[in-house]
């Protein structure tokens, strides 16, 4: 492969190297000749390579003109990979890919964007079937943590998906190496939507807001997140059949999602000037 530019920090490139990392990552998706591929910063296109030997059709999506203009122009001759210039964040999924679990989505996430870029691909109507990628280490385990562990990111991807821990992968593997530890995960995307895709937005901010003060209970976090009295917090949740003396991370998804629908549809004037957006539909 054709010598490529140095890694810009900027943009939080680290490439990954070890073939045998790759080749886990790639028997992690189970590919076959009848499978599309989205992966998200190819970089020097070293995964590219392994997902296109699987027999897959693959469109990968690269941000940095200089990588695209450079290595991974060997691409342009190989008949199943789609190399695309551009954020992701910009690029319409659902006119790449037309219907929801219709491809997979593998990728060596940057880590200053892994968790935005993720949220792009899984909180929508269009996402992938399954999902293998690699994050920070810290960043991984939060994803997929559960009952009593779980944090904002783990309760959204969760909404979505069912995850778990694949392997950790050293600083070694890459070129630059990174100062952590990094991880692989899968995520199974789930076949039922518990949120309509134009909600997600209102509901990652009840998320945020019931993590407002995480280590305190339920009723004073989420009170504070809100912006509304602990009295209040307090009837919101015992409306919800909740337990306010529970602290967030042990709340389950179906939970979140009772109480962000019980706010979506609140006509408490005290609730109303937080989150706006959640009423448009509301009776």
């Amino acid at each position: 492969m054709s010598k490529s530019p140095v890694a810009k920090k900027h943009l939080g490139q680290h490439f990954l190297y070890d073939q045998r990392v790759l080749k886990k990552i790639v028997r992690a998706c189970a590919l076959t000749n009848r499978d599309r591929v989205l992966e998200v910063g190819p970089g020097r296109g070293h995964l590219t390579k392994h997902l296109a030997e699987s027999g897959a059709n693959v469109t990968a999506v690269e941000i940095d003109p200089d990588l695209y203009n450079g290595p991974l122009k060997v691409f342009e001759t190989i008949k199943n990979v789609d190399v695309l210039l551009g954020d992701v964040r910009d690029v319409n999924l659902d006119e790449v890919f037309k219907s929801a679990f219709s491809y997979k989505f593998v990728a060596n996430l940057p880590y200053n964007s892994a968790t935005n870029i993720l949220r792009y691909v899984i909180c929508r109507k269009i996402r992938p079937s399954k999902i293998v990628v690699m994050l920070q280490k810290e960043v991984a385990q939060n994803i997929v943590s559960g009952s009593g562990k779980r944090g904002i990111m783990s309760v959204l991807v969760q909404t979505f998906a069912k995850g778990k821990l694949l392997f950790t992968v050293p600083p070694s593997a890459f070129r630059p190496k990174p100062k952590v530890t990094s991880a692989v995960i899968s995520l199974d995307c789930l076949k039922q939507d518990l949120l309509s895709e134009e909600l997600v937005e209102d509901y990652f901010r009840v998320i945020i807001a019931g993590f407002s003060a995480p280590r305190k209970q339920l009723h004073n976090s989420l009170g504070n997140g809100l912006n509304i009295e602990s009295p209040l917090a307090i009837e919101i949740l015992r409306l919800c059949q909740i337990d306010h003396t529970r602290r967030p991370s042990t709340l389950e998804i179906s939970e979140w999602l009772t109480i962000f629908d019980f706010l979506r549809k609140s006509q408490s004037e005290a609730i109303r000037p937080f989150f706006p957006g959640a009423y448009s539909d509301a009776p």
